[in-house]
């Protein structure tokens, strides 16, 4: 089991768009019946899949990729607590998720508010949504620091 390792670009998880380039470890997404959002390692087989969504994908996933050992418990959950946090609650300033997710049919925060766990929007160079993720599996991604 494998996890990939990539730099994410110009993408949206509400209405400002993101242009830095983001290391963020890659896992597929497994979306349980009560809610919650868990990640797993991938196969090969997705993972195959997976690289060459990335590669045919430059402006969204520039430089270099890399796969790695993956153990299972180690990727990114996204439960109850993970909801939306108004921009005017008391805590430190966030302007990203910690982890964000690639789905066919992303929902977008429209009011501004960053959450734990948040669907991102694909752009292209122009910054225009270009959301071409089709593949038959979703992935999160935890954006390292």
């Amino acid at each position: 089991m494998k996890k990939f390792v990539t730099k994410l670009s110009a993408f949206r998880f509400n209405s400002a768009k993101q242009y830095t380039n983001e290391t963020v470890t890659w896992y597929v997404l497994d979306s349980g019946n009560d809610s919650t959002d868990q990640s797993r390692c991938f196969t090969e087989t997705e993972l195959a899949t997976f690289i060459d969504f990335a590669i045919n994908n430059p402006v969204n996933f520039p430089g270099g990729k890399d796969t790695h050992v993956c153990e299972e418990e180690e990727g990114p959950y996204c439960g109850g607590y993970a909801g939306q946090v108004p921009r005017n609650a008391k805590r430190p300033s966030v302007t990203r998720p910690n982890n964000v997710i690639l789905r066919k049919n992303p929902t977008i925060n429209t009011l501004g508010n960053i959450g734990h766990c948040m669907d991102v929007i694909l752009l292209d160079h122009n910054g225009a949504d270009n959301h071409t993720y089709n593949l038959d599996f979703d992935v999160i991604g935890r954006i390292e620091l």
